[in-house]
C-alpha cells in the first residue's frame, strides 16, 4: 500500500491541484478542481498532507490509515454499546478493519472523503448517544460536539447528510420518542436538521448547473430505477461476499443484469418488510438493517436523480457502484456479522465454541488477505487499467486508464490504441479526449493534441484544466493571442489554478506586457506560496524590466520555499548583485 503512487483521480485531486498548495485563505478550497469545491474539509486534509509531505504519497497513505483506525475504534465502541459486552465490539471492529470492501477507501486517495465523513459521523454518533446519558453542561457539550462533527462530515462528503436519519432511527428503535421524552428528543433533532438545511444552502450555492441538453443517462426514469435495484443487489453482494472486486463498475456490463435487477428488487422489498418485523422483535437488529439501507440511500438516490444529467463537471454515466461508497453502510454489516457470531457462541453447545472461534478467525484472515492483495490493483495506472478490463472488457474507463499507464511507460503506440477504443465506446466524455490529448502532446503530435483539447472543451467548456493545457500547447506553437484567451478562461473558471496563472504570465511577458505578467505571477504566489515556479518566472520577468533587486527577492523566495535548482539560482543572484 505505502509503495503505491498517485493514480487516476489523484493526479487531479493532489498532484495538479493548486488549491492544496497553501492553507490560507480558507476560501481557496472552494476553488478546488471540478466536483471538489463542495468538499472543503477534504481539500484541507490534502493541503495539510502537502504541507507535511509535499508530493510524497507515503504521507497521504499514512493519513488514510490513521483515519481508518479512528473509524475502527468507533465501530468497536459502538459494538460494545449495542451488544453490551466487549467481544461483539472487538469482532465488529476487526471485521471493519479488514473488510475487502473498504480497501479502495483506504488504499486510494480518492476514498479520503469517505474516510473523513465516516470517522466524523461515527464519533459524532457516539457523542450523541453519550449526550443522552448525562445531564447538564456535559450533555450540552457532547450534543454540540456531535452537531459540529455532522457539519464537518458534510464538508467532507455529501453522503454525510444521512446522519440526522441515523440518529432518528436510533431514537425510534431505542424508545427515545416516548411521550415523556418526545419534546427533548425533537429539540435534539432540530439542531441536526438545521445544519442539514444550512448545508443544503451551501451546496446549492457551490454546485454547478445542468448542461443545456438534459437526458436520462440510463435511457429513462424506469430504467434508471431498475439499475438502482441492480446496484443495491451488488452492494449487498460486496458486503457479504467481497471476493470479486473492481476499481470501477459498469452496470450495463454485469453478467445477467436482469438477474441482478430481480435480486436487488427482492432485497429492497425484503428490507421494507423485514424492518417493521425486526423492530417489533429486536430493536438492535432493526437498527442495523436501517443503518445499512440509510447509509446506501444517498448514493442510490443521488444517482437516480442526477441520472437526468450529466452535470457540468461530467458525472460519469453507467455506474452507481464504487466500493468506497460502501464504507459507511458496511458498519451495519460488520455489526451484524459480530452479532451472528455471538449468537452462535451463546446459543449453541459449548463444545462447539472452538468451531465458531475458528470460523471467525478464518473469515478475518481471508478478508485480510483479500484486502492486502487488492492493494496491488492501485499500484500504477497500468495495473489499475488491467484490473478494470479484466472485469469489464468493454469499459471505456479501463481503456482510458490503460492508455495513461502505457503512456507513462513510454509505450505510446499501444496507448493511442487504448484511447481510440475508449473514444469509440464513449465519444461524448470530455476527459477521455483530454487524457488522449495529453498523451499526443507528450508524443510531439501537437496539432492532434490541440484537436483533442478542443473536442474536450466543446463537450465540457467549464473545466479549467482543459483550457490551461490547450493554452499551454498554443503558447508552445507561438499562437500567443489564442493562448492568452484560453489561459484567461482557465483563470476565470478557477482563480486558484496557479499553473494557469503562471502560464498566462509567460504569455503576457512574451507579448511585451510585463506589468500584467508580474501581476499574474504575484497573484500565483499569493494563492500558493509554495509554488516555486511562480517565483522563478517572476524573477525572470522582473529582470527583463530592470528591477534587479526585486528579481533577487523573488529568487530568494524560490530558494526559501524549497526550489530544487539551487546552484543555478544562487549563480543568478550573485550575477544580479554584481558579485
Amino acid at each position: 500500500m505505502f509503495s503505491n503512487g498517485f493514480v487516476w483521480d489523484d493526479l487531479v485531486f493532489i498532484r495538479d491541484n493548486g488549491a492544496i498548495r497553501g492553507l490560507w485563505p480558507p476560501a481557496r478550497f472552494l476553488d478546488a478542481p471540478p466536483g471538489l469545491g463542495q468538499r472543503p474539509l477534504l481539500m484541507l486534509s490534502y493541503a495539510l498532507d502537502f504541507r507535511l509531505h509535499g508530493l510524497n504519497p507515503v504521507g497521504y497513505h499514512l493519513t488514510n490509515l490513521l483515519l481508518h483506525i479512528l473509524s475502527v475504534l468507533a465501530v468497536v465502541l459502538l459494538g460494545r454499546r449495542l451488544f453490551k459486552e466487549s467481544r461483539g465490539g472487538l469482532l465488529a471492529g476487526a471485521l471493519f478493519a479488514v473488510h475487502p470492501g473498504h480497501a479502495e477507501a483506504v488504499i486510494s486517495f480518492l476514498g479520503r472523503s469517505d474516510l473523513l465523513a465516516t470517522a466524523l459521523l461515527l464519533w459524532g454518533f457516539l457523542g450523541y448517544l453519550r449526550s443522552r446519558e448525562v445531564q447538564g453542561s456535559s450533555a450540552m457539550v457532547l450534543l454540540s460536539a456531535s452537531v459540529l462533527a455532522f457539519a464537518l462530515a458534510c464538508l467532507a462528503k455529501d453522503t454525510a447528510v444521512v446522519f440526522p436519519a441515523l440518529i432518528i432511527l436510533w431514537d425510534l428503535t431505542q424508545g427515545n420518542f416516548s411521550p415523556e421524552k418526545r419534546r427533548t428528543t425533537l429539540l435534539r433533532w432540530f439542531f441536526f436538521i438545521a445544519v442539514l438545511v444550512l448545508y443544503g444552502v451551501f451546496r446549492a450555492a457551490t454546485a454547478g448547473g445542468l448542461e443545456d441538453k438534459v437526458r436520462w443517462w440510463g435511457g429513462g426514469p424506469v430504467k434508471n430505477a431498475l439499475l438502482v435495484f441492480a446496484a443495491y443487489g451488488e452492494y449487498f453482494r460486496l458486503s457479504f461476499l467481497p471476493v470479486w472486486l473492481s476499481p470501477w463498475y459498469e452496470l450495463e456490463q454485469l453478467p445477467g443484469l436482469n438477474l441482478w435487477i430481480g435480486f436487488g428488487l427482492s432485497l429492497a422489498l425484503l428490507t421494507l418488510v423485514a424492518f417493521p418485523l425486526l423492530l417489533h422483535r429486536s430493536s438492535r437488529e432493526a437498527f442495523m438493517l436501517g443503518w445499512f439501507a440509510l447509509g446506501l440511500s444517498p448514493v442510490l438516490l443521488a444517482w437516480f436523480l442526477i441520472g437526468f444529467g450529466p452535470r457540468v463537471w461530467g458525472v460519469l454515466p453507467g455506474t452507481m457502484i464504487a466500493e468506497r461508497w460502501l464504507y459507511l453502510p458496511s458498519v451495519a454489516v460488520c455489526l451484524a456479522g459480530a452479532g451472528g457470531w455471538r449468537w452462535l457462541w451463546d446459543r449453541r453447545k459449548p463444545s462447539f465454541r472452538w468451531l465458531w472461534t475458528g470460523l471467525g478467525f478464518i473469515v478475518l484472515v481471508l478478508f485480510g488477505l483479500r484486502t492486502f492483495t487488492w492493494a496491488s490493483a492501485w499500484k500504477t495506472q497500468r495495473a489499475l487499467g488491467q484490473t478494470i478490463l479484466s472485469r469489464f472488457p468493454d469499459s471505456f474507463l479501463g481503456h482510458t486508464v490503460m492508455g495513461a499507464g502505457l503512456a507513462e511507460e513510454g509505450n505510446y503506440n499501444d496507448a493511442v490504441e487504448e484511447y481510440n477504443r475508449a473514444i469509440r465506446l464513449k465519444p461524448d466524455l470530455a476527459w477521455v479526449h483530454y487524457n488522449f490529448a495529453i498523451t499526443l502532446q507528450d508524443m510531439g503530435r501537437a496539432q492532434e493534441a490541440v484537436q483533442e483539447y478542443r473536442a474536450a472543451i466543446q463537450i465540457q467548456s467549464e473545466n479549467p484544466s482543459y483550457h490551461n493545457n490547450l493554452g499551454t500547447i498554443l503558447y508552445q506553437q507561438g499562437r500567443l493571442s489564442e493562448s492568452e484567451s484560453e489561459l484567461r478562461e482557465a483563470v476565470r473558471l478557477a482563480p486558484e489554478h496557479v499553473r494557469a496563472r503562471v502560464n498566462l504570465g509567460n504569455v503576457l511577458d512574451d507579448l511585451g506586457r510585463s506589468a500584467e505578467a508580474e501581476t499574474e505571477y504575484r497573484e500565483a504566489i499569493r494563492r500558493a506560496p509554495d509554488f516555486t515556479g511562480a517565483y522563478y518566472n517572476l524573477a525572470l520577468s522582473l529582470n527583463r524590466q530592470g528591477k534587479k533587486e526585486e528579481a533577487v527577492q523573488a529568487l530568494e523566495g524560490y530558494l526559501e520555499h524549497g526550489g530544487t535548482n539551487r546552484i543555478e539560482v544562487e549563480a543568478m543572484i550573485r550575477k544580479l548583485r554584481g558579485w
